[in-house]
């Protein structure tokens, strides 16, 4: 036998599955995300990074491993990715811009769900949402819509809070038997 026909019996095929527009694939509950167009050091703590795993488990499905390709592949399981796949969840149930208004000042809003959103995620993984409900707090809006809209938001931060409480506890617990208390 030559050594290109052992070769190729030795190649594996990658299995195709779900994947989104940045070649991000979900096979066989492993979801693969490239970094290399990247700038930032592949790392889930990282907020950039967190942001882009959550929008590609939002986008493609929730994996039960995560691996970082960038140069050397980094592999994440377990805790680690039940807490991701929970906090994906809490973005895309609890922060749906939809909720807010759409009109034309509704995006430069410092009170709509965007912002607030914003507020939230940038103190991660110290979440204080009173803080973010203490920004709303003084906003008495004039237009119906921004009414709505502000209601809409006390809600969403209400869930969020007792979302964010449940992940807490896990990286409580994730972080204790890492060190062994």
């Amino acid at each position: 036998m030559n050594m290109k026909k052992k070769l190729r019996f030795w190649t594996a095929k990658r299995k195709k599955g779900k994947r989104d527009e940045t070649g991000t694939t979900l096979v066989d509950g492993t979801l693969r995300v490239s970094c290399r167009a990247c700038g930032n050091h592949p790392d889930y703590g990282s907020q950039a990074c967190l942001e882009c795993l959550k929008s590609a488990i939002i986008a493609i499905g929730e994996p039960e491993r995560i691996i970082l390709e960038k140069g050397v592949e980094t592999e994440y399981s377990g805790d680690a990715v039940r807490i991701i796949n929970a906090l994906a969840a809490i973005e895309s149930s609890n922060w749906d811009v939809s909720l807010g208004g759409d009109g034309p000042g509704c995006a430069k809003c410092g009170y709509s769900m965007g912002a607030l959103r914003e507020i939230v995620w940038e103190s991660f993984p110290d979440i204080d949402i009173g803080g973010c409900i203490g920004h709303l707090d003084g906003f008495m809006p004039e237009k119906e819509e921004c009414r709505i809209c502000v209601n809409r938001a006390y809600k969403a931060l209400a869930r969020a809070e007792s979302s964010f409480g449940a992940v807490s506890d896990d990286i409580l617990r994730a972080a204790y038997k890492t060190v062994g208390v």
